[in-house]
């Protein structure tokens, strides 16, 4: 696989609640093949180790990718099933299916996700199908997972579907002081998600394993937290593994406490 791929992935769905995705498609599982990822499946790919910790890996200039706008946000490392049942998308998994099964996922900001007209965020992630197949009526399953960000810099004329010019953006170093971070923040994940389950939150794990990979286990904490989609566009956006874990115990205090008051209310 190429250079930048996950070496764990993560479900997000299984953690957090998140509004349906709907634009042409539905996280649902497959209805003919389960899916072969959960939040302990490897992939093959270099881990941050191996890149070098604390330093920045070169990235290809801009590429062009068929690129699908969601309600959801898509983070690196986070397993996405999708249930593909609008034309434009339909098309778009044909070709892909022929090609390098990649694709891009950004958030839309303002709009339906369907029919097109929407106002699309500028930070997304680009998407590998792992599996995908197509049902009788013309429909799609697929299981995909997160990899690596992107920025859009120009979109194209949404025709046969929507597709973007995008520069991929540099991995984040992991050095000593970010591990040290997520590993002081890690403790308070897993407070929160216990104390979401004993709120009857059946959305959030009731524990979760630590991936080994360094660049990985920081994604892990933002993908299995309970945010809003807002929040994780946000930190999706930010550069840098140091501002986004600082930008992340901030809103991750935001949650204890108002997940602490929902307790003593019913108290």
């Amino acid at each position: 696989m190429r250079g930048g791929v996950p070496a764990v992935a993560v479900r997000r769905e299984q953690a957090a609640p998140r509004r349906p995705v709907q634009a042409g498609a539905r996280p649902e599982p497959c209805r003919r093949r389960r899916p072969a990822a959960d939040a302990r499946t490897v992939l093959q790919g270099r881990s941050s180790r191996e890149r070098g910790a604390g330093n920045v890996e070169e990235v290809p200039v801009a590429r062009s990718l068929p690129m699908f706008p969601l309600g959801t946000v898509l983070m690196p490392h986070m397993v996405l099933p999708l249930h593909i049942f609008e034309p434009r998308y339909r098309t778009m998994f044909h070709d892909l299916m022929d090609g390098e099964r990649e694709f891009g996922v950004v958030q839309i900001a303002r709009g339906s996700e369907t029919g097109g007209g929407d106002e699309r965020c500028d930070v997304g992630t680009v998407a590998r199908v792992l599996q995908a197949e197509e049902l009788d009526d013309g429909r799609w399953v697929a299981v995909t997972v997160g990899t690596r960000r992107v920025r859009v810099r120009e979109w194209y004329p949404d025709d046969p579907y929507p597709q973007a010019r995008v520069d991929e953006l540099a991995e984040d170093g992991i050095d000593d002081a970010v591990r040290a971070r997520r590993d002081e923040l890690l403790p308070r994940v897993r407070r929160l998600l216990a104390l979401r389950s004993e709120l009857g939150d059946d959305t959030v794990p009731s524990t979760f394993d630590v991936a080994e990979d360094d660049a990985v286990a920081c994604w892990q904490l933002l993908v299995l937290t309970p945010l809003s989609e807002h929040d994780a566009q946000r930190l999706l956006a930010i550069d840098g593994w140091e501002a986004r874990l600082d930008r992340f115990a901030e809103l991750l205090g935001e949650l204890e406490e108002t997940s602490a008051l929902e307790l003593g209310g019913r108290g």
